[in-house]
């Protein structure tokens, strides 16, 4: 019953991005760790802290595993591409196999992500 429970949570969480957000389109771009172009992939490497509104925390490692922690046991798994030319973050969601492509920027510690035109996500490089 836990199980059912945690999938549908996963699941409505999932949608609500979906529909807040707005699905992207998928682009080529390169794995993280071959990323080159105007930034810095190894800029994006760790993990950032949502600031305001913004409840999730993200982490994005060298070998680019992506992670999107909301708390409470909801989070989205998987792996991400980035194209520094196009300044887009491409996550391919491992449970359900789905994509979402942000418009990225990092300036100093902060990070903001941006799904299809949708609201702002910002975050703060936390310190390791």
């Amino acid at each position: 019953m836990k199980k059912a429970v945690r999938i549908i949570s996963v699941a409505l969480l999932l949608m609500m991005v979906v529909t807040a957000f707005g699905c992207g389109k998928k682009e080529e771009s390169a794995p993280a760790s071959e990323a080159s172009g105007g930034g810095s992939v190894e800029e994006l490497y760790g993990t950032w802290k949502g600031v305001g509104e913004e409840i999730s925390t993200v982490s994005f490692t060298n070998t680019g595993i992506y992670r999107d922690d909301a708390g409470d046991g909801l989070y989205i798994n998987g792996t991400y591409t980035v194209d520094v030319n196009a300044q887009t973050i491409t996550v391919n969601e491992s449970e359900y196999g789905m994509v979402f492509v942000y418009a990225y920027s990092v300036k100093g510690n902060t990070l903001t992500l941006q799904l299809d035109g949708g609201k702002l996500r910002v975050f703060t490089k936390q310190v390791q």
